[in-house]
């Protein structure tokens, strides 16, 4: 879509002085060089305005197509010097042999903590690790186990909504419901009790603070914030989820309610005694909802789309429902008997990755695939890219949930899937996403089969994460009975992954 592609590209255009020297070095082909070093080849491009033009009109596709045309290592010329690496060995390299070299963007952190602070996925050094320490207990173990019935009954009441429509072939929005249910099971773990208290006035300044700070993360270049006529409504938004967020802190710290707010500001470092301060909480509740209610839902949306386009899976995804659970609401004590429908989770993405893009910039020179690699040269991995990479995949671009049979797994190189990324920055809530898209998806296939409106286009919009930009209306059909063979008298024990 080319007149969204325009705002990833320029977030508006650059800040006077800054903005025409960085457009000058690039309109000059600016890679930085070294005596007897190899520089990585660029595609054909404009010899003036280099990728610009594509990198407008279809982001990924440039990237797509660069890799194509170059290899592993490819350089793209636009305003930001950008260097692609697709090739699993590459990102190893950077994500974890290499991975102090290689922090996170300073200019992605910075746009970031437009609304997540300095909050995990923004912060860096001994402040990220005493986050991590503090946070991990929320997410694994006993507090995921904790979680797993106000997952399933809040799908639940979702789908009894869904009966009236079922067989009027009225269409919903997918993308619109997976959305309003991974917000309220966050939002629920978050707040507890009082979430539907907070819900509609939190999740519509949580919304326009997310719509303004998302398209930021990803511009080559942008306006001061001051300039664009959004800010003052992210201003105001962000205050408002400031202060349902701060009351909640506070009512946590004198009367702890077992929700993860009250687990957050009672938590203590093991190594200090320490434990957060208000502002450190606020932060990484809002890193939390803002990590988690995208990359559900959107995993959600595209296992849908899925499903619908490949009915021998869904078919064999029912038939595993209807042996395991017999109708019975499933529990972690079932994931052993539901392999196919992990796998077809992690087939989902595979191809839809969560987090498509990340960026990593050396702080200092070094040499990938043979190639010179100058230090704050703006490093892109895209598990998009390497998920697809053939090397490691058999027809990459198909639906085939066989990939991920313990064996093949075994067999495949640990960098070629990277859904939550890899290494010592590995996403802290990926235990939690895997069981919540299990027990999800287990209970929505039972009931119901999701069926895309015929002809209806699919387009993908980029933000941190991939969404159909132009919606995806689904009509709903009850799932038909299956034949049943005797469950196991009693669970086997659940196994992680």
């Amino acid at each position: 879509m080319p007149g969204k592609g325009w705002m990833w590209l320029a977030g508006g255009a650059a800040a006077a002085g800054t903005g025409i020297f960085q457009l000058r070095r690039w309109a000059l082909g600016s890679y930085p060089t070294k005596p007897g070093k190899v520089l990585a080849p660029h595609p054909k491009d404009d010899p003036v305005l280099g990728s610009v033009p594509s990198l407008g009109t279809d982001l990924l596709g440039t990237f797509v197509n660069a890799w194509k045309e170059c290899g592993d290592v490819v350089y793209v010329r636009s305003p930001r010097t950008m260097c692609l690496l697709a090739h699993p060995d590459h990102v190893k390299h950077v994500l974890i042999d290499r991975q102090p070299i290689y922090p996170r963007s300073q200019i992605v952190r910075d746009r970031l903590r437009a609304i997540m602070g300095n909050g995990m996925f923004s912060s860096a050094g001994p402040l990220w690790s005493r986050q991590r320490r503090l946070m991990q207990p929320a997410f694994h173990g006993e507090s995921i186990a904790s979680y797993t019935k106000l997952i399933t009954d809040t799908t639940t009441s979702m789908l009894d909504g869904w009966q009236q429509l079922a067989g009027r072939r009225t269409p919903v929005e997918v993308p619109d419901e997976m959305m309003r249910l991974g917000f309220t099971i966050i939002g629920r773990i978050i707040f507890g009790a009082s979430w539907d208290e907070h819900a509609a006035a939190f999740r519509e300044a949580f919304l326009t603070a997310s719509e303004y700070g998302g398209p930021r993360v990803l511009a080559l270049v942008s306006l001061p914030q001051w300039m664009t006529p959004d800010y003052y409504r992210y201003r105001r938004a962000i205050g408002m989820a400031d202060a349902i967020v701060y009351k909640a802190i506070d009512e946590r710290r004198h009367a702890p309610t077992g929700d993860l707010i009250s687990l957050l500001v009672h938590a203590r470092d093991a190594e200090t005694g320490e434990g957060m301060s208000d502002e450190e909480a606020r932060d990484e509740i809002m890193t939390a909802f803002f990590g988690m209610y995208k990359s559900i839902p959107h995993a959600l949306t595209w296992t849908w789309y899925l499903l619908s386009k490949y009915p021998s899976a869904r078919r064999r995804l029912q038939d595993e429902l209807a042996t395991v659970l017999q109708g019975r609401t499933p529990t972690m004590e079932d994931f052993p008997g539901l392999e196919y429908t992990r796998k077809v989770i992690d087939e989902v993405l595979r191809l839809y990755p969560p987090l498509w893009i990340m960026s990593r910039p050396p702080t200092e020179d070094d040499e990938i695939g043979g190639y010179y690699i100058p230090a704050e040269l703006f490093i892109l991995i895209i598990p998009y890219i390497t998920h697809r990479h053939p090397d490691f995949w058999e027809n990459p671009d198909g639906f085939d949930p066989e990939r991920f049979t313990p064996e093949r797994i075994a067999a495949r190189h640990p960098c070629a899937y990277i859904p939550f990324t890899v290494g010592k920055r590995k996403c802290i809530g990926d235990e939690f996403s895997l069981v919540a898209l299990r027990l999800i998806v287990a209970t929505i296939a039972q009931r119901f089969e999701l069926n895309l409106v015929p002809d209806h286009p699919i387009s993908r919009q980029l933000e941190f994460i991939m969404r159909p930009i132009n919606g995806m209306p689904m009509t709903l059909e009850r799932a038909p009975q299956r034949q049943t063979t005797p469950a196991a008298k009693e669970p086997i024990a659940a196994r992680a992954r």
